[in-house]
């Protein structure tokens, strides 16, 4: 229906450099993301966001054919690993110094329901806004918003992103640059309001939330992004859920 996208946003301050990575997947998984980081070198920091995109090919392993087959197509993996590779690449080439940055939020709880209890909300639409400083022209969005890309439900059998492919057109159109998706915190199950399954729907709810973008980048105020620092540790987490440990052992 839509193509799957990667976005990437490339900082640089100095020596360090940062590359922020958005893609329409339901969540591409470590060992790919450290095969990236691997493919480009030089970067102080590798950030790799998967929208959680359930109506993409499966990057996790959860939807084979059975419960007790697995769903991945590892050389799609290896394609996405690749192009993303480039893509930072490419992106990182394109650096220039004539930006300045702002930044905004707005507000509209009324663009998402939460199904599981207890009810748990970030309704704040947050925006990075890349203009040039010789012109105002806007360069480029980072938009980051906190629902579940899952308006079409499970009979849905065409590839898309979901309603931030209509969210993200709309963007363009609007203030002709490159737009950057990035889902932020879903908490539960935050996702668009119960809906009918189908295009129009996802269409119109991401049309709804670019308008709130829109209110977001026209609310942004000057901000200075550097110096820059970053901080990751990994961690472990144990899992409970019996089904999981099964699941597990049985691959």
């Amino acid at each position: 229906h839509d193509p799957l996208m990667a976005r990437c946003v490339v900082l640089k301050d100095g020596e360090q450099k940062i590359a922020l990575v958005s893609v329409d997947l339901v969540g591409l998984q470590f060992p790919a993301v450290q095969e990236i980081r691997k493919l480009t070198p030089g970067f102080t920091y590798l950030l790799v966001s998967s929208t959680h995109d359930h109506e993409g090919p499966d990057v996790i392993g959860m939807w084979g054919r059975t419960q007790f087959s697995y769903g991945v197509n590892d050389d799609y993996v290896q394609a996405v690993v690749k192009k993303i590779s480039q893509l930072v690449k490419d992106t990182a080439g394109k650096l220039t110094s004539d930006v300045a940055v702002s930044f905004g939020t707005a507000e509209d709880a009324s663009l998402l329901k939460d199904s599981r209890l207890p009810e748990a909300f970030d309704a704040m639409m947050r925006v990075l806004v890349f203009s040039k400083k010789s012109s105002g022209d806007k360069v480029g969005l980072l938009v980051q918003w906190n629902s579940h890309p899952e308006s079409l439900g499970s009979k849905n059998t065409l590839v898309t992103a979901d309603f931030p492919w209509a969210t993200v057109r709309e963007l363009k159109k609007k203030y002709k640059c490159p737009v950057a998706y990035f889902t932020g915190t879903v908490g539960g199950l935050m996702a668009p309001p119960a809906g009918p399954s189908t295009f129009e729907y996802a269409e119109m709810h991401g049309i709804a939330v670019a308008g709130l973008a829109g209110k977001a980048v026209e609310a942004a105020k000057p901000i200075t992004l550097t110096p820059m620092k970053v901080k990751a540790q990994r961690i472990y987490v144990p899992v409970t859920n019996r089904l999981y440990r099964l699941a597990k052992t049985m691959r």
